[in-house]
């Protein structure tokens, strides 16, 4: 999804669009809340796992997988963290703290 860039050019478009549509923006809040879950401890081990690759006591695909299941843990962090920056980098907030610190000088 993140590769596709669904939240930013469909999901949070769509709130904006039909924000007085209130079982459709509780159906988008609920997706955005999973997919903002936080990381697991076991995606967070992955992500810190050290792949000794100079080895010769490990095998070659257990390697692999090692350095696969990193690679996604890395990802899903990063997603994570694109989708917060997404939120609080958000238009829409921008204009409503403008508009906030305009009124309130």
């Amino acid at each position: 999804l993140s590769s596709w860039k669904i939240v930013q050019q469909k999901l949070l478009p769509l709130v904006l669009a039909c924000r007085y549509d209130t079982p459709l923006v509780l159906t988008i809040v609920k997706i955005l809340v999973i997919l903002t879950k936080p990381v697991s401890e076991q995606a967070k081990r992955a992500g810190r796992l050290v792949i000794d690759v100079s080895s010769k006591k490990v095998p070659e695909d257990v390697i692999r997988e090692q350095i696969r299941l990193r690679d996604n843990a890395l990802r899903q962090s990063e997603t994570l963290m694109e989708y917060k920056r997404l939120f609080l980098k958000h238009p829409s907030h921008l204009r409503h703290t403008r508009n906030s610190s305009a009124a309130a000088g």
